[in-house]
């Protein structure tokens, strides 16, 4: 059986040093951000518009109301109370407890609920602009007149869906959980995904809209955390593995 490297080898011959390179770059983050627009670009090419389309025209009772009752936990609103909250508790506790043991503990708590604020403002924010850059319609404007296309510049944010907001959120507060309470992971893999793929069967987002804010908010929360462990600001609330070997720098 092949291996990867000898794979990635056949790749490189076929397409190129150069082009080889530029498609396994050795930042771990530009390869999370290739791979991500790649998988992306194939679901707004080849099964974008036949996905939302299936689901508009089978929309069954049941179906439609269960992803529409979970679809607005990816609201932002309640997150960024919860994150403002935690840092206030954490800098209430830290400065009225009389034990240096519970001042870390309360530290700790300020450092998570900071981090979930800077999380989710961070993938927010780039989240609009590149709803901004690329301007492609949502899909309310393919089942009205057929329209599915990109209108680049498009400041009406209801307008335009790439990449989905509900999407970007959830992913960010579920990676700042898996990372700072890590013993309940499972639970917030199968919340993210559930959210993120509601706006596809509700009619909100196209599957590439979803796929790529996923990424977009695993990546920059990912980031963020590293930052604050370098910073020497620990946020981790439970004991548990850091397992993100997507984000693992390769060795020279």
């Amino acid at each position: 059986m092949p291996s990867v490297d000898s794979a990635r080898q056949r790749l490189t011959d076929l397409l190129g040093p150069r082009t080889g390179r530029l498609l396994r770059p050795r930042n771990p983050y530009l390869r999370w951000l290739l791979w991500s627009t790649l998988a992306s670009l194939a679901c707004i090419l080849l099964v974008d518009r036949q996905i939302v389309l299936f689901f508009y025209e089978h929309r069954t009772h049941w179906v439609y109301g269960f992803f529409q009752a979970i679809t607005d936990i990816g609201m932002g609103t309640g997150w960024y109370i919860l994150a403002v909250l935690t840092a206030l508790a954490g800098t209430g506790g830290e400065r009225f407890t009389l034990s240096v043991a519970r001042a870390l503990m309360w530290r700790r708590v300020r450092n998570a609920g900071l981090f979930l604020l800077a999380s989710l403002l961070l993938s927010g924010i780039v989240m609009i602009a590149i709803k901004v850059l690329t301007g492609r319609l949502r899909p309310r404007y393919l089942f009205e007149d057929g329209s599915y296309a990109f209108q680049p510049l498009t400041f009406d944010t209801g307008m335009v869906g790439f990449p989905s907001g509900h999407t970007q959120t959830i992913f960010a507060v579920m990676t700042v959980f898996w990372l700072v309470l890590p013993q309940h992971r499972p639970l917030y893999l199968i919340v993210a995904v559930l959210v993120g793929f509601s706006r596809v069967v509700v009619g909100a987002h196209y599957l590439g809209d979803v796929v790529f804010a996923a990424f977009l908010s695993i990546a920059l929360t990912v980031w963020l955390y590293e930052r604050m462990v370098r910073r020497g600001l620990p946020c981790r609330l439970q004991r548990g593995g850091y397992v993100l070997p997507f984000f693992r720098r390769r060795t020279p």
